[in-house]
């Protein structure tokens, strides 16, 4: 009988410690500064990787903190593209909510290699504050950008279309039985 304990050879380093830290250190870029913000759970340093396939047939988040790692795939099983979804998005948030539940009363532990691998509350004050200004700047060029007025050519336009929305049939969807899942 097989015992791994007993027969298998003994572990050895596969990743040097240099690479460890690069990695995991570019990896937890990813949701704090990347495509996976949606997958940042609070107060825990999230790392992982977002994936999108091309025409969107696929959508993923592989992600770990120093406890757990798991891998959300969505996608349709018949190579059928989705509906523009990419990985930093639902396959992020389902991750989430996955790993906020997973990390309920539980010891933290550190991602291996990182310098922080905690939360600093003040850098994370820090970094949503940075974030607010932004949305501010961009509220206030988009507003900059805008015309006081509308000119009176435009605002019959406008009128009219709304006119056309209002007098046009009312669209029903098509009744087709939808799929789910071939399973």
């Amino acid at each position: 009988v097989y015992d791994w304990a007993k027969d298998a050879p003994p572990p050895h380093r596969v990743l040097s410690e240099k690479a460890l830290k690069y990695m995991n250190t570019m990896l937890a870029a990813v949701p704090a500064i990347g495509t996976a913000r949606r997958a940042q759970l609070p107060n825990i340093v999230v790392a992982g990787k977002t994936g999108t396939t091309q025409s969107y047939r696929d959508a993923w988040f592989v992600g770990f903190t120093g406890n757990y790692t798991a891998a959300v795939w969505l996608g349709n099983d018949d190579f059928t593209p989705t509906n523009n979804m990419t990985g930093g998005s639902l396959p992020a948030m389902v991750w989430q909510r996955l790993m906020a539940y997973a990390h309920q009363n539980i010891d933290l532990k550190p991602i291996p290699g990182l310098d922080h691998p905690w939360v600093d509350p003040e850098v994370a004050a820090k970094a949503e504050e940075e974030a607010k200004k932004e949305a501010a700047d961009a509220a206030a060029q988009a507003e900059a950008e805008r015309p006081p007025v509308l000119s009176s050519r435009t605002t019959q336009t406008l009128r009219a279309m709304t006119k056309a929305f209002q007098a046009a049939p009312v669209l029903n969807a098509p009744t087709l039985p939808e799929t789910l899942s071939a399973l």
